[in-house]
């Protein structure tokens, strides 16, 4: 693998653009998506991205980048969404 691609892949900025245009860098899923609502797992975390009108502009798994439009509200990491909705996922299965 390409030495500039992995430094690309382990690493997580965001670019925001006069609250229209979101670039975020090192994404690995988009966990789910809408209108009002981004969740993005990313190699630091859970990502959420909350707005208006928000709608994937570009999506480039390899190389980590997603790219949003729409007014942004808020941009909000939490790690611990991730292990919640395992847990969630995990007991949903034993439980059906």
């Amino acid at each position: 693998m390409n030495k500039d691609l992995t430094y690309l892949q382990n690493n997580n900025n965001i670019k925001l653009e006069n609250r229209k245009k979101l670039e975020l860098t090192g994404v690995k899923k988009i966990s789910s998506l809408n209108e009002e609502e981004f969740i993005v797992d990313t190699v630091l975390g859970i990502v959420t991205i909350k707005g208006e009108n928000l709608e994937m502009i570009n999506l480039n798994i390899d190389k980590g980048v997603l790219l949003i439009g729409g007014k942004i509200n808020s941009i909000i990491y939490d790690k611990e969404i991730k292990t919640k909705q395992k847990k969630q996922s995990f007991l949903g299965k034993v439980f059906r």
